[in-house]
């Protein structure tokens, strides 16, 4: 059924076709009518209940994927993920793997890639495995643990997790996969790690090491400054590195549930969150909010329901929230934004805020055009662009003064280039690309 008016054409209309006695009444049962129907409208559940909860949501070649301990939509199998297409659930994995739990998605090399653990009533071996658009395969990814996340860097990737030995090998928490076999990641860390983020060209990493954040220097974990979270998530907004999770003493304990790194302080992110259980679990940036989502109901003074957003100043309300829900995952997909929740009642749903969120902020755009690593380098140190270049592309590495120490041309993917010359110090690489593109990277030289 088509309508001639929206509710609030609607509303205007009756106000003034009644007497001067009844358009007053007749104006507060619209806006009353019209605030219900706005808060009915704002989320809303799509497709089938799962009969366990969402842990993760990743957009991948024009499909949303939805992992998490499920193991069938609606009594149909699908074990652990299913494809939603942003109408129905178009594909699912139908292939049982030893009950299965997905924890994370992220791609590498151009393939899907999912990570999690086995289980039988309790966590078992973790894997690392390809979704190749039926079933999840990749035996030789496998670790002892539960792996939480992955972070492709160039030809190789990271993992963090509860793994710690492996045929032998004692990773502590971490392992870097380097396009053929598993390799140790300096000392590793005491406890398990959450997530993985890349930040300024440098590899951060949730927890561990006293419960700060750390980022990776040569095959050293150091914490990131000093005060900081003992975050469970990471996303960049607006030039700065967010943290979130289940602390409320870090910045000298100003900043509950979610903190901020601005590239040398931590600070409190407008008052924190409060209520429910007081913990953050899930965040996603677009190009003009910072969204977060797990069980609370205040966000800086704002009365929320699980989830909010964040401008970069001001806490708000993402419409009704949703009630009596644990937000494990969110995403942006097709413009609107999407929530993984474990529900309190155990019927668990995909929901939809129904409304156009602002695009997620376009990679290439919001990282350098180039990755400079090690940084700080000692000795040598790798430039590589992002993708696969279309031309040539000029650099330029200059001092704190402005002096010109080293120029070439990059026509590859990477370049190794020694630094062995010049003293310890601050530097910056500038580019230029044929086409135009152009910017600046800084690192550290240290001896």
């Amino acid at each position: 059924m088509h309508f001639l008016f929206t509710y609030e054409e609607f509303c205007i209309f009756i106000v003034n076709k009644t007497t001067m006695k009844k358009s007053a009444l007749s104006l507060l049962f619209c806006l009353a009518f019209l605030a219900n129907t706005g808060k009915a409208q704002t989320w809303s559940i799509v497709g089938g209940e799962l009969n366990s909860h969402i842990t993760a949501l990743y957009v991948y070649e024009g499909k949303l994927f939805v992992g998490g301990n499920f193991t069938n939509i609606d009594g149909d199998a699908a074990y652990g993920l299913a494809e939603w297409d942003g109408d129905a659930y178009s594909n699912r994995n139908t292939t049982l793997i030893g009950g299965l739990g997905i924890d994370n998605f992220s791609t590498y090399q151009g393939m899907l890639m999912a990570v999690g653990a086995f289980y039988d009533g309790i966590y078992g071996p973790g894997f690392v495995a390809v979704w190749d658009g039926t079933a999840l395969v990749g035996d030789q990814y496998r670790l002892n643990g539960n792996v939480y996340d992955l972070l492709a860097v160039d030809e190789s990737f990271y993992v963090v997790g509860f793994f710690d030995e492996f045929e032998g090998t004692d990773y502590n928490h971490v392992a870097k996969f380097n396009g053929a076999y598993y390799e140790t990641v300096g000392d590793g860390f005491e406890f398990p790690i959450g997530d993985l983020c890349m930040y300024n060209d440098q590899i951060i990493a949730g927890g561990g090491n006293g419960d700060a954040l750390t980022y990776l220097s040569g095959t050293d974990w150091i914490d990131l400054g000093t005060g900081g979270p003992a975050g469970a998530s990471m996303a960049v907004f607006q030039g700065e590195l967010y943290a979130i999770g289940c602390f409320d003493d870090a910045v000298d304990g100003t900043a509950r549930y979610i903190a901020k790194w601005d590239g040398s302080t931590w600070s409190d992110v407008g008052g924190g969150l409060t209520g429910g259980f007081n913990c953050a679990r899930a965040i996603v940036a677009t190009n003009d909010y910072l969204y977060v989502g797990g069980q609370f109901t205040g966000a800086g003074g704002v009365d929320v329901q699980n989830i909010a957003r964040w401008d970069g100043s001001t806490w708000s309300a993402v419409g009704e929230g949703i009630p009596d829900q644990i937000i494990n995952s969110l995403a942006i997909y097709d413009g609107y934004l999407y929530a993984g929740p474990m529900a309190v009642d155990f019927t668990n749903h995909l929901w939809k805020f129904n409304q156009i969120v602002s695009d997620v902020q376009d990679e290439a755009s919001a990282q350098t055009e180039i990755h400079v690593y090690p940084n700080p380098a000692q000795s040598v140190m790798t430039i590589s662009q992002n993708g696969i270049p279309s031309g040539s592309m000029d650099i330029q590495i200059t001092d704190l003064s402005g002096r010109v120490v080293f120029t070439s041309t990059l026509t590859g993917i990477s370049q190794q280039i020694s630094v062995d010359d010049l003293a310890e110090g601050v530097y910056t690489i500038r580019y230029n690309q044929p086409d135009g593109a152009a910017g600046s990277v800084a690192f550290v030289v240290v001896h």
